[in-house]
C-alpha cells in the first residue's frame, strides 16, 4: 500500500509539475511576470531568486504551481504591461492551454519512448488464443468454452492473440454479447459470450507454467518448504496447465493437505503443504498457502 502511495504521489507530482512548467514557459515567452515558480505546495521552504521569479521548493511535495503577476481578479492590480490581465486575450488563452498542451507531449513523448526502448510481455501475450482452462460461472464457461478450445474469431477479429484480445475487451463496453466462433476437435462453433474486462473470465486463461515468485513469510508455504523459483508442474496427481488451476485445486481441498510435485533447480520434489484460511486483504477469506506468482516474459516487438 505504501509503495502504491508513493508512485501515484511521484505520477502525480511529475504531470502537476510539468502542466505548471507549460503555463511557466508561454507566460515568460509573452513577456508576464512569473512571481512564483514552486516545486510542491504549502510552507516554502527553501529557494532562490532569479530576476522577477522565486524558484522555490514547497513542504507539500505534490506536483506544483505558477503564480503570475496579476493573474487574480480580484485581487489588486496596478496595470503593469508585464501582468498576466494586461496582456491581449489570444495570448492569455495560449498560456492556459499551454498547460494541458504539455501534458499530452509528455504522454506522446513517453509512449514513444516506451514503444522504441521495448520492454517485457507475457511470453504467450502474441501466440494464438488457446484456453488452457475456463473459471468456474465465468462467462467463459457459460458460453461453452472448454479448455483445449481455440479461439478463431472474437468480435469480427480472425485469429486473435491474447494481446489482441486483452486490447478488444478494453474498447468494449462490459456487459455486452459479442460473438466468438471457437475450434474444437477440427469442428467450428460459432457462440456469444458476455465481455468483461478480465480476458480470463471472458475466453478463459492461457497456458502458463506455475513458477512461484515469492513465499509469504509465516505462511504454509514457508513451513511447508516451499521456495522462490519452484515450478509447480502437479497438485493432488493433476498436472498443472497454469496458475487458476491450482487455486480451484486449493479450493476443492477443503483445508486437507495438498501434495504439490515441483522442480527445483533441475530436481523433482514432492512437497506437502496444509492451507489455512484467510482474508488475503480482499475481504473474501478462502483456502490459501502464501505464494504469488512469477510470469514467463518476453522482449516486446
Amino acid at each position: 500500500m505504501l509503495t502504491g502511495i508513493v508512485a501515484v504521489a511521484i505520477g502525480l507530482g511529475v504531470m502537476v509539475l510539468v502542466h505548471e512548467w507549460g503555463h511557466f514557459v508561454v507566460a515568460r515567452a509573452f513577456g508576464v511576470r512569473v512571481e512564483v515558480f514552486s516545486i510542491g505546495f504549502g510552507t516554502r521552504l527553501f529557494g532562490i531568486r532569479r530576476g522577477p521569479t522565486d524558484y522555490r521548493l514547497s513542504a507539500l511535495p505534490l506536483g506544483g504551481y505558477v503564480r503570475m503577476a496579476g493573474d487574480n481578479p480580484a485581487e489588486e492590480r496596478r496595470g503593469d504591461p508585464d501582468e498576466f490581465l494586461s496582456k491581449p486575450r489570444w495570448q492569455r488563452v495560449l498560456i492556459a492551454l499551454a498547460g494541458p498542451t504539455t501534458n499530452f507531449l509528455l504522454a506522446v513523448v513517453l509512449t514513444a519512448a516506451l514503444f522504441m526502448h521495448g520492454g517485457e510481455q507475457p511470453s504467450y501475450a502474441d501466440k494464438a488464443v488457446v484456453v488452457a482452462g475456463v473459471v468456474k460461472d465465468s462467462p467463459a464457461q457459460k458460453a461453452g468454452i472448454q479448455a483445449g478450445d481455440r479461439i478463431v474469431s472474437f468480435a469480427g477479429v480472425k485469429d486473435p492473440t491474447w494481446e489482441r484480445l486483452a486490447l478488444e475487451l478494453g474498447l468494449s463496453s462490459p456487459g455486452h454479447s459479442v460473438p466468438v466462433t471457437i475450434e474444437r476437435d477440427h469442428q467450428l462453433i460459432t457462440t456469444g459470450v458476455t465481455t468483461e474486462l478480465q480476458a480470463s473470465a471472458v475466453v478463459g486463461y492461457p497456458a502458463e507454467p506455475v513458477i512461484v515468485g515469492s513465499v509469504t513469510r509465516d505462511s504454509p508455504a514457508e513451513r511447508d518448504g516451499l521456495k522462490e523459483d519452484d515450478v509447480i508442474v502437479a497438485a493432488n496427481g493433476r498436472p498443472l496447465l497454469a496458475p487458476p488451476q491450482l487455486s480451484d485445486i486449493l479450493k476443492e481441498s477443503g483445508g486437507k493437505p495438498v501434495t504439490l510435485e515441483i522442480e527445483r533447480n533441475g530436481q523433482a520434489q514432492v512437497v506437502e503443504l496444509h492451507p489455512t484460511w484467510k482474508d488475503p486483504g480482499d475481504g473474501t477469506p478462502r483456502w490459501q498457502i502464501g505464494i504469488t506468482f512469477r510470469f514467463v516474459t518476453s522482449p516486446r516487438r
